[in-house]
């Protein structure tokens, strides 16, 4: 189910994955990170949630302030 859940989050274009971490545990993934906006916030934790089999998307993402860290263009989603 984490692969499947990085999988999608990284090959979704509206989604920047690069600095969003995936757990699993008992069908609830949990998403934590930043993203650039509350859009890709609501995108990903819908990205998600549409996976067959999951129970519950707990959305712990935070919106990124200009400027904060790296640029966040590599994407790819890691694991937690």
């Amino acid at each position: 189910m984490m692969e499947d859940a990085c999988e999608r989050l990284t090959e979704d274009p509206q989604i920047d994955a690069r600095r969003i971490t995936v757990a699993v545990k008992d069908k609830e993934i949990t998403l934590d990170g930043h993203v650039a906006s509350r859009f890709e916030k609501r995108e990903a934790e819908d990205c998600v949630e549409a996976m067959t089999g999951v129970n519950h998307v707990q959305n712990n993402l935070r919106i990124a302030e200009p400027g904060d860290g790296p640029g966040m263009s590599d994407r790819a989603a890691t694991r937690g």
